[in-house]
């Protein structure tokens, strides 16, 4: 009878699956769709409901048919990842791999309960929830690797095959991340000095004195003091000079600017007083740096 056909179909599709699987090595993936009263008229529905069956293989494994059913098409399917973010959060904040991986165990075991998950939605919704917890390592580590770490997450997890994959992806990332943050706290210091460092690189022709980038980086302004000099071996004004000499130096020797636009461009709005610096940080002033150099 036509109630009995599709177990039929099924059957023997899934036999040809396993033989060519054996014979040949290779995975296949069928979706069956709903009945088609008219192949003429519904070939476009009939189309769209096997894909979407075959998208289910990636709940319900590799070598198998899997036939269209209704809930499939639902654009409301998807698991509420949201209610696990703040008990996922306080597992890496408190770096406990155990808890972390029974929250991740209850996910995908609520994701492949029975119901239909749409697997794309899943998978953009776990990248999600994995990129969150990169805020407990924002202390840490500079924006731009921040961002590089985003970028591998919605890569690695991206391109996952089966549930079985990404389950394995998202828990090894997770336990990177605890592990990042177990090494970066016991050199977190570190970490703020090569922000600081970054910061004066890219603010350094601005008004920075000590107590504002101590304030930036939430530290007592004479604790910062002592923690630059222990880092870097020079205070703090030291350090900021020699960066502005630096600057000033390839400003001289690769631009024609006149000497009191190179001053303002790397922080001084005096030039005397600039002159008398770069002249005390390398024994000659800047005009004759510029004529040893051949720019003029």
């Amino acid at each position: 009878t036509s109630s009995q056909l599709p177990a039929v179909l099924t059957n023997k599709l899934n036999e040809w699956i396993l033989r060519v699987h054996t014979e040949k090595g290779i995975h296949l993936m069928i979706g069956i769709s709903g009945w088609a009263s008219s192949l003429l008229t519904e070939v476009h529905l009939s189309f769209n409901q096997a894909k979407a069956a075959v998208n289910y293989h990636f709940f319900q494994g590799n070598g198998k048919v899997n036939v269209y059913t209704p809930l499939m098409s639902i654009d409301s399917n998807k698991l509420p990842l949201y209610k696990w973010e703040d008990e996922l959060g306080d597992a890496v904040r408190r770096l406990d791999k155990d808890k972390l991986s029974k929250i991740l165990n209850d996910i995908f075991d609520s994701a492949t309960a029975g119901g239909f998950i749409q697997p794309q939605r899943f998978i953009e919704d776990l990248t999600e929830l994995a990129i969150h917890q990169l805020k407990h390592l924002k202390p840490f580590i500079l924006e731009d690797i921040l961002e590089n770490l985003k970028m591998e997450i919605k890569t690695k997890l991206g391109r996952c095959e089966d549930h079985r994959e990404l389950r394995q992806n998202a828990k090894k990332i997770l336990f990177q991340i605890m592990d990042d943050i177990r090494h970066n706290e016991k050199d977190k210091n570190g970490i703020v000095m090569q922000k600081c460092k970054k910061y004066i690189e890219e603010h350094y022709m601005e008004d920075i004195p000590l107590e504002l980038l101590a304030r930036k980086f939430h530290f007592n302004p004479s604790y910062f003091s002592s923690l630059f000099k222990m880092s870097e071996g020079v205070g703090y004004s030291q350090y900021l000079l020699t960066v502005r000499m630096q600057k000033a130096q390839y400003l001289i020797m690769n631009t024609t600017g006149n000497m009191a636009n190179i001053a303002f461009q790397v922080g001084y709005k005096d030039a005397a007083y600039f002159n008398k610096l770069f002249k005390k940080e390398f024994g000659i002033s800047p005009y004759k740096f510029r004529q040893i150099s051949g720019k003029v």
